[in-house]
């Protein structure tokens, strides 16, 4: 689970991720013959006044 302030920043950590070259080095190392994934969820969650925001 990752938590961004909001969508802009969350545009921004990703890009960041994604054009990182330890991460695409890392990526050609552990995906050799594909994803290891089949599908990503994506869910958005806000916070609640009972639930305070670390």
């Amino acid at each position: 689970m990752l938590g961004h302030a909001d969508m802009e920043a969350r545009e921004r950590n990703f890009k960041a991720i994604f054009e990182d070259p330890e991460f695409k080095a890392l990526l050609e190392k552990t995906e050799p013959n594909g994803p290891l994934h089949e599908s990503i969820d994506v869910s958005y969650m806000r916070g609640v006044d009972f639930f305070p925001r670390a």
